[in-house]
Order: C-alpha cells, then sequence, then structure tokens
C-alpha cells in the first residue's frame, strides 16, 4: 500500500476516535471544535496529497467506464459477501474496521437505493467529507438536550453515518491500490454510503455542497 494512502486511512481513523471522543461529558462546545477540527485538517491534508488525487480521480474514472457494477456488487453481497468482506477488511486495515462494524455499512448499502456513479471525483470527495465533518458536530450538539430515548436514537444514527463517512473515504482511498474489479465494487459501496450519510446530515445531494453538484 502506497504510503501516502496508508497514512489517509490512519487520518480518517484518528477522526473516527475524535468524533467518538464528543459525547464524553464535561467537554465545552469550544473544546469538542477544536478536537474536531484537529481530525478533520488531518484528514483533509492527506486527501489533498498529490498522490491521492491522482490515485483516486483514476479510480473513479475507470468505474464510469465499467456498466453493471452496481448490480454485481449487490448480488455477490446477498449470496456470498464472506471474501469481499475479507478483502475489503485487508485494504483498509490501518483503519482498525471490524468485520461486525464493517457488516453494518454493508445492510444499510442493501437497504437503500444506490447511485451507480456517487462520486464525480476528489474534490467532490473532499466537500463531502467538510460537509458531514461540520454536520457531525451539528448533530451531536443537538442530541445534548434531548430525553433519554429519543437521544439513544439519535446517537445511533449518528453512529451510523459517522461510520459510513470514514469508511466511505477508506475504502475509496483504500482499493485504488487493488484491482480493478475489487476497486470498482470498493468506490460503489464507499460512495454510496458518503452519499447516504450526506442525505441523512446535510440533505443536500442534489442541491450540492459550497455550490459544487453532487451528481452530474
Amino acid at each position: 500500500m502506497a504510503s501516502e494512502v496508508k497514512e489517509l486511512l490512519v487520518a480518517l481513523r484518528a477522526w473516527h476516535k475524535a468524533v467518538q471522543q464528543l459525547k464524553h461529558s464535561g467537554m465545552t462546545a469550544t473544546e469538542r471544535q477544536a478536537i474536531l477540527d484537529a481530525a478533520q485538517q488531518q484528514v483533509l491534508t492527506q486527501l489533498a496529497k498529490p498522490t491521492v488525487v491522482t490515485e483516486i480521480d483514476a479510480l473513479i474514472q475507470s468505474t464510469a467506464t465499467r456498466p453493471g457494477t452496481t448490480d454485481e456488487l449487490r448480488s455477490r453481497l446477498r449470496q456470498d459477501p464472506a471474501p469481499f468482506v475479507s478483502t475489503e477488511l485487508d485494504s483498509i486495515h490501518p483503519m482498525g474496521v471490524s468485520q461486525t462494524t464493517f457488516q453494518q455499512v454493508i445492510a444499510d448499502y442493501l437497504r437503500s437505493p444506490d447511485a451507480a456513479q456517487p462520486l464525480n471525483d476528489s474534490q467532490q470527495l473532499l466537500h463531502i467529507f467538510t460537509a458531514l465533518n461540520d454536520a457531525v458536530l451539528a448533530e451531536h450538539q443537538a442530541t445534548i438536550a434531548l430525553s433519554r430515548k429519543p437521544k439513544k436514537r439519535r446517537r445511533r444514527d449518528l453512529s451510523l453515518g459517522i461510520l459510513q463517512t470514514a469508511i466511505g473515504i477508506g475504502l475509496v482511498a483504500g482499493n485504488t491500490q487493488m484491482d480493478s474489479t475489487v476497486a470498482n465494487s470498493s468506490y460503489i459501496l464507499g460512495g454510496n454510503a458518503l452519499l447516504t450519510a450526506l442525505q441523512n446530515f446535510v440533505g443536500q445531494i442534489e442541491e450540492g455542497v459550497d455550490g459544487k453538484p453532487l451528481k452530474k
């Protein structure tokens, strides 16, 4: 695995850990913001590296020329997901994702409609991550004053969105190092995980992020 891609996966793991720390009591909103800002900047720095940009753009462009990838992936995940899951966990190993955690993202993907071309380029990936990072903090702050049951439900949804964000980017980046068949499937799963999180927390799939359309 290229060192730059590995560094991105490590940064995503740190971001995921930073988000989980938001729920700890005794922290002010300013302290939560500082923790998340530092972790976000590490991810953005890695996403902007020329080698990572080139690898991700090449993967996205290669997937655009492969019809039927979405149907193939759904069929594989329903019939015999074990080989795919094993390969994917190896590709994002620096993130330390467990099989149980990864299966949550797969289960949500199979329940949701998907986009055959969920991402246009690496720049769009950067904008989506920025929007989701901001939404995560806002969503967490919104749950603080809720009673126990609504808070538990909202935070469960938030936890899934955080997983979809980290693993979604991780799959797109990590699988730039894999053969084209595996990488294309990973891009579809990862890209759709990001769009689902975006729809749930930002609600801007059609409108776009920062004026940049999310679909062509």
